[in-house]
């Protein structure tokens, strides 16, 4: 599946701006090549950058270059001495290399070794990438495929939950700053970008630091208490997420959407006494649903975060037409993937049309672990807005609202028009997944997988 990965680290290259249409010829990515692969070198002379993850000891000898391999240590980072994206410290959470020889140093280790070594040629150049980026861009956003469910419950409430596939690869990073995914990504679109002399796009609108998506879980609560929130929201979007045991009408979604046009109604999937059931009652829900929405639902976040071990779930999303989860709980503005922006998902090796992103901060902080006041948690929110702005890499926070504790969140409700009034913009689950599927088109007929080298 080499060429799905490499599919993948195009994916999210252009997720962070990196312009396809400019830049997918004169970027050829090889994956662990080797002393029989030193014929490509010479399209660097045409202008292209080649990129070589973690090449063999034989190819880096060839190019005058010495290879040292390191053992993966969790305490160790790597930094950048040349980035416009701030101080930040860069982890791996796979096995490296570093080199030695002529060339601009990209990242070092934290003892000033060659992690990423560029070599210029002419137009071009070889990028020497010592760290296993596609693998950590794959475990940072997918969690631990090893990872083991605790049996003990999370938050006081039984049930899987798929924090446990995280919580290793984020242990003793800062909960709000280190979002290493968007870390790690947002330095290689930034290092094409300057070398090829193209312009990253606005990875959101307008070049907007930031955007707040508004969702609401259900969860059977009173109409008049969405009626309540909505005056709170005055007007700001929402997607609120059905249960199947809502008290909701066909005639009382029209109502809402008559007065509000970007509420989005989409489903809330409960399957928490029978979870072993989960494909087959999320099948019967969607067409219940359905049939009260008289549309199919498209997007969903599980009643209590249900979990089927690594991504056990996607499949039955996937055969359900559903294109769009926030099912990972951040609960208290945790980037648990190392992102604060949405990413399609690998599905058995494959790049799925599934797109995922973490649900940042919800008010089960209200009640849970302890419980904060409505202020503790608008400045909950506050806080990772000003760190997304101080990162200089844009995020989304989706919050989760539910309309029945609406009496109980009123501060988190005005947090909302203050990060809006700062400049981030105010989505629903949609309109946030059209604007970044408007971004990422497909890769042209002539696809990288087309030309990759299988080399592993």
């Amino acid at each position: 599946m080499l060429d799905q990965q490499i599919a993948y680290f195009w994916h999210n290259l252009m997720l962070y701006g990196l312009p396809i249409e400019d830049t997918l010829n004169r970027i050829e990515v090889i994956v662990k090549p080797s002393h029989l692969d030193l014929s490509i070198i010479a399209k660097a002379s045409d202008g292209k950058i080649m990129t070589f993850i973690q090449p063999s000891d034989k190819f880096c000898s060839a190019l005058g270059v010495s290879l040292f391999q390191s053992k993966k240590d969790d305490s160790s980072y790597f930094s950048c001495p040349k980035n416009s994206i701030g101080e930040i410290r860069l982890r791996s959470l796979h096995s490296s290399c570093t080199f030695k020889g002529e060339g601009e140093p990209v990242v070092v280790d934290k003892d000033g070794n060659l992690a990423w070594l560029f070599i210029p040629k002419n137009a071009g150049g070889l990028l020497l990438i010592g760290t296993d980026i596609i693998a950590d861009l794959i475990c940072y956003r997918h969690g631990d495929p090893k990872a083991i469910s605790p049996k003990e419950s999370l938050w006081g409430i039984d049930g899987e939950r798929p924090v446990y596939l995280f919580e290793k690869q984020i242990a003793n990073l800062p909960r709000y700053h280190e979002r290493q995914a968007d870390f790690w990504s947002m330095l290689i679109a930034q290092f094409f970008s300057i070398k090829l002399n193209s312009l990253l796009k606005p990875i959101l609108p307008n070049g907007a630091p930031g955007a707040i998506v508004i969702t609401g879980d259900d969860d059977q609560a009173y109409l008049e208490k969405y009626e309540e929130q909505l005056k709170l929201l005055e007007g700001l979007p929402i997607t609120y997420f059905l249960h199947p045991l809502t008290r909701h009408t066909r005639s009382s979604l029209k109502l809402i959407q008559s007065k509000n046009q970007r509420v989005n109604f989409e489903i809330h999937p409960d399957a928490l006494d029978n979870p072993a059931q989960y494909g087959s009652l999320l099948k019967e829900q969607c067409d219940w649903y359905s049939h009260l929405a008289g549309t199919r639902a498209g997007i969903l976040r599980n009643h209590g975060y249900l979990n089927d071990g690594y991504w056990g779930h996607l499949g039955s999303w996937i055969n359900e037409g559903i294109n769009f989860s926030s099912n990972i709980p951040g609960f208290d503005g945790c980037a648990l993937n190392g992102s604060l922006l949405p990413s399609r998902l690998l599905h058995n090796g494959v790049l799925s049309e599934h797109w995922s992103i973490v649900t940042a901060i919800g008010d089960g902080i209200r009640y849970l672990d302890g419980g904060r006041s409505d202020l503790d948690c608008a400045n909950c929110i506050f806080d990772l807005a000003d760190s997304i702005k101080q990162s200089t890499i844009p995020g989304v926070i989706v919050l989760n609202l539910h309309p029945q504790n609406v009496g109980d969140t009123r501060a988190m409700h005005l947090a909302i028009h203050e990060v809006v009034k700062s400049g981030f913009i105010a989505w629903n689950m949609i309109e946030c997944l059209n604007w970044f599927t408007g971004k990422s088109k497909p890769i042209p007929p002539q696809s990288i997988w087309q030309r990759v080298r299988r080399l592993l």
